[in-house]
């Protein structure tokens, strides 16, 4: 607790930046306790924190009712979100916490405020000090005039005057390099390099490239702890480029606009001037910054690979959002039918934007800088459609090509969880047989790959009827039935009065007469008191069925459930008939009723379907056998149905004679067997060697070739090859290049290939 704080004072504190700011982390709460530290420190609110909190119209969380969960007395002590936040009040009442708010007394939501007045207070027609979170903040003076371009750079005043000709200029567009005004005696060799012009910045004062350039001397050895800085450091730096890059450029314009602007008459050639030194002041900064660190990274590729990734991680959003223009433009989707062209588009425009938002990094013209980035990119592009081209003919060649009602329902499998391989999709002999027999060895990984598919399988179905499950076991099947109806029974909850229509009386009508030409006399009277006892609930004068006695009529353990479930089966058909004659009522009076009606009964039919399904339908584990599965269901054109079609098409597990597995199960037991001279194989070393080397050839080829019919990237481009909207081959690959366009150009140029790197 800070000592000048009283407990009454730390809990109202606590309280009031919770309720005020919570939902703007820490920062946020640290602000308003600032606003109320320097609330306090005027004198003009209170001599207390209390007395500044409770004050009456001046935080608008106090003002809540007592009943609202933001007032700030409803907050337990106990709470962790007030424990956080009274920790936050000390830290800002000692000043372990700066003051963010740049002295403010006085905050708002901006949006709030306007929203219900119109208009913001006089105090909040200026410029706010800080935005944080919600929050505009104020301070009695206004804001001291801030870093508009957001750079780097921070510098603070002088600690005592400079010579006048060695003062810097203020560095507003915050480039990482600052002009040093005081050189200090007894610099070693590596500080001349950090700061060639001879000043060495206390820690306090340091920019955040003197810091890096500081860092990155001190880190030159050969430790994992050295090599980690270094790639940090690179990273850093080079985020910091596409900085320069953009100081400079702003820079530039400002100069040419001021330029302009005099002879124009608009500014004085003096302004004029101020801004020319200050543009070229931003262009020597960032070039002292950058030559310090190149001479510190020379010799560490580490320091300059974290340099390039920095770049891509900086220009990645820039290059993406020029991308997504070009997209609006339709410039690529004019070009969509030459897919060389728009490679090499997308290609030389990601390669030539990456390189031009980092040409701070080299001394090269920017025209030449951005000249490489565009044809290194460039070239990505129709390269990879050749390739790909190439890869497309391989893989027809070993693959073949998918029909598209199969392409398509290889599709469906995938997007369901249940990752078919092109093994299983593919139509050319050879693949199959390879498929068939590989699956049945060992070492291949097609274990892996037929429980994660059957596994996939079984969600797949567990989600038609409404269960999350890995296993359809009886219990799962028991409460998918039981739930199924939940939701629709409760919605049915906040039912209306029905409307009884003429399909109603039809459906009635037939009832009655089925049951009197299929029944005997009896039985059809007993299907007559049910029809009655609806009729019955129907009023005559508005024609419609108050919903209490619609529920009497459907509810568990009626009537008509009795005549459903426990009474004679010819009965029960009819008097289902009659149920389903409600239900449809009550799906033409609400629409939305009837659509969870339907979901409730497709629900019911998957899992009614499974348990009555074929013997072996369902193994003692709780796995859908994929071969019975589309057979249990009625091979329905539902979700369901094409579920059982993928299991049937895809996850059958072939036929085999078993020759392949026979003949490396002996091989490999010949080899054991006579390593040790039992079983009648003598020890024959050069034969021993050759069935070993057999063997292991056997299992290797087998691995391989399990890797390639079970290759993610193969089953999406056979896939791909057969769906009706797939464009020509190799635009995958060559866009994916084009893409990496950034990445190349970067690393061309950081591999000193540019003059003046």
């Amino acid at each position: 607790m800070a000592d000048d704080l009283s407990p009454q004072d730390r809990d109202l504190l606590a309280r009031t930046v919770l309720s005020e700011a919570g939902t703007d982390g820490p920062q946020g709460m640290a602000a308003v306790a600032s606003v109320i530290k320097n609330r306090v420190a005027s004198g003009n609110y209170g001599a207390s924190p209390s007395d500044v909190v409770l004050q009456p119209g001046q935080f608008s969380a106090w003002g809540l009712p007592r009943t609202d969960p933001n007032n700030p007395s409803r907050w337990s002590t106990k709470n962790t979100d007030y424990q956080k936040a009274a920790g936050i009040v000390d830290s800002v009442w000692s000043g372990a916490t700066p003051d963010p708010t740049g002295g403010a007394d006085h905050y708002l939501n901006p949006a709030i405020v306007k929203a219900r007045t119109g208009t913001l207070p006089q105090w909040a027609q200026g410029q706010p000090t800080a935005q944080i979170g919600g929050h505009a903040f104020y301070a009695p003076n206004g804001p001291v005039t801030p870093d508009l371009l957001g750079s780097w750079n921070k510098t603070s005043a002088p600690a005592a005057a400079a010579p006048a000709a060695a003062t810097p200029q203020e560095d507003l567009l915050g480039s990482w390099g600052v002009a040093p005004a005081n050189p200090l005696p007894g610099r070693s060799p590596i500080q001349n390099t950090i700061h060639p012009q001879g000043y060495v910045a206390p820690p306090s004062d340091e920019t955040p490239a003197q810091w890096t350039n500081r860092v990155l001397a001190e880190h030159q050895g050969d430790t994992v702890g050295d090599y980690v800085t270094r790639l940090g450091l690179g990273t850093l730096r080079g985020v910091g480029d596409v900085g320069d890059t953009l100081a400079e450029g702003i820079a530039s314009a400002g100069a040419r606009g001021a330029n302009l602007l005099n002879n124009v008459g608009a500014i004085s050639p003096q302004t004029a001037q101020t801004v020319q030194d200050w543009s070229g002041g931003v262009d020597q900064r960032v070039v002292a910054a950058r030559t310090a660190f190149d001479a510190l990274a020379a010799n560490s590729p580490l320091t300059q690979a974290g340099r390039i990734g920095g770049q891509i991680i900086g220009t990645a959003p820039l290059v993406g959002a020029g991308g997504a223009a070009l997209e609006a433009t339709g410039v690529r989707a004019a070009l969509a039918s030459r897919p060389i062209l728009s490679t090499l588009v997308s290609g030389a425009g990601a390669g030539a934007g990456a390189t031009a938002l980092t040409s701070a990094a080299s001394d090269e013209p920017l025209l030449n800088q951005t000249a490489t980035g565009a044809l290194t990119g460039g070239a990505l592009g129709p390269a990879g459609y050749g390739l790909s081209r190439l890869g497309g003919g391989l893989r027809r060649l070993a693959f073949g090509s998918l029909d598209p009602e199969t392409a398509m329902l290889a599709q469906t499998a995938r997007n369901s969880g249940i990752p078919v391989t092109a093994g299983q999709m593919t139509s050319t002999p050879f693949a199959r047989f390879a498929d068939s027999v590989l699956q049945r060895l060992p070492l291949t990984g097609y274990g892996a790959r037929t429980a994660e598919q059957q596994t996939g399988l079984n969600r797949a179905v567990a989600a038609e009827m409404g269960a999350d499950a890995d296993k359809i076991t009886p219990d799962v099947l028991r409460s998918a039935k039981t739930n199924a109806y939940v939701d629709y029974d409760a919605a049915k909850q906040n039912l209306g009065n029905l409307n009884v229509d003429k399909p109603f009386y039809s459906d009635l009508q037939n009832v009655y007469d089925n049951a009197h030409y299929n029944l005997e006399m009896p039985q059809a009277k007993l299907i007559d008191k049910h029809l009655g006892n609806v009729l019955e609930k129907i009023d005559p004068a508005t024609r419609t069925i108050n919903p209490d006695l619609y529920q009497a009529l459907t509810r568990k353990g009626g009537p008509l459930d009795k005549a459903i479930n426990q009474g004679d089966p010819k009965l029960a058909t009819y008097a289902s008939d009659i149920k389903e004659a409600l239900e449809n009522l009550v799906g033409r009076n609400d629409p939305a009723l009837k659509d969870l009606k339907d979901k409730a009964d497709y629900k019911y039919f998957v899992a009614k379907s499974l348990e009555t399904g074929r013997e072996n339908l369902i193994s003692p584990t709780g796995d859908v056998n994929p071969a019975l599965l589309y057979g249990a269901v009625d091979r329905s054109a539902t979700p369901v149905g094409t579920l059982g079609q993928i299991g049937k098409r895809f996850m059958k597990e072939p036929p085999s004679s078993g020759t392949a597995e026979r003949l490396l199960t002996m091989a490999g037991i010949g080899t054991g067997l006579g390593a040790i001279g039992l079983g009648g194989y003598e020890f024959d070393p050069e034969h021993f060697q050759r069935n070993a080397a057999l063997t292991a050839s056997a299992l290797a080829l087998g691995r391989g070739g399990s890797a390639l019919l079970r290759s993610n990237a193969v089953a999406k481009s056979l896939i791909r090859s057969g769906l009706p909207q797939a464009g020509p081959s190799g635009i995958a690959l060559s866009g994916l290049l084009a893409r990496a366009a950034p990445l190349t150009a970067l690393t061309y140029r950081g591999a000193n290939r540019l003059p003046g790197q």
